[in-house]
């Protein structure tokens, strides 16, 4: 949309993701010979199978705007849900915002537009998620094995994994200034920018003792910062 010397874009949108994968196997040792390989002829006969699945829905917004192609504004909202967290954890929302200013185009500049016929000032902030973890490491999982009750081997059911149903999304947020120019009618070009990015709650394996018999976990632990 446009009204005189404003620009106006309007950006909706949603999208949902699934992914599932099953598998399955079968294996034979101690064959007779090696004239038949089919499974019904093994001795000793194995096999498995398995699922996995995991979904990602997002709703996302955006609004872009300009004066006189000199000032720009953009604004970003975007609500994710991740089936990898648990229940009261899986929604968050990440929101960004961006400015510019092309100042070269003011009157002020007019005196060296010969010489520096672009310059840019712009800044942003933002934050972004990031879900990459098991698919059920919010959940403890149960397996099955063959236990000795008494003198006999028996099969039965036992813990594999601790889960954390308190799992949440790592976090990023990040700052960014810059300045960009041309000179020369854009035969020399360069920009310089500096970028603040600290991360919180990040999702990383946290070491257990041995006596609770299981390796680790993994848990919002800690932060880290980068800049530049």
């Amino acid at each position: 949309k446009e009204i005189a010397d404003h620009k106006f874009d309007l950006m909706a949108g949603y999208s949902a993701q699934k992914f599932v994968s099953e598998y399955g196997n079968l294996n034979g040792t101690d064959f007779g010979d090696d004239d038949i390989p089919w499974i019904s002829a093994a001795a000793t006969k194995g096999g498995s199978a398995g699922i996995d699945e995991w979904a990602l829905a997002s709703i996302i917004g955006r609004v872009n705007y300009s004066f006189k192609d000199r000032y720009f504004l953009q604004a970003n909202i975007r609500r994710d849900g991740c089936s990898r967290f648990g229940v009261n954890n899986r929604w968050a929302t990440f929101p960004s915002v961006s400015a510019g200013w092309v100042f070269s185009d003011e009157s002020f500049m007019s005196h060296v537009n010969n010489v520096m016929n672009y310059a840019k000032v712009k800044a942003s902030y933002g934050v972004t998620g990031n879900y990459n973890i098991g698919n059920y490491d919010h959940w403890s999982t149960v397996g099955v094995g063959n236990y000795i009750l008494g003198n006999t081997l028996v099969p039965g059911k036992g813990l594999t994994a601790i889960g954390n149903s308190g799992l949440t999304w790592e976090e990023t947020d990040q700052w960014d200034i810059g300045l960009e120019l041309g000179f020369l009618n854009d035969r020399i070009n360069g920009s310089i920018e500096w970028y603040h990015m600290p991360t919180t709650d990040l999702l990383v394996d946290r070491s257990l003792p041995g006596f609770r018999g299981y390796t680790d976990i993994v848990t919002n632990l800690g932060q880290v910062n980068n800049e530049g």
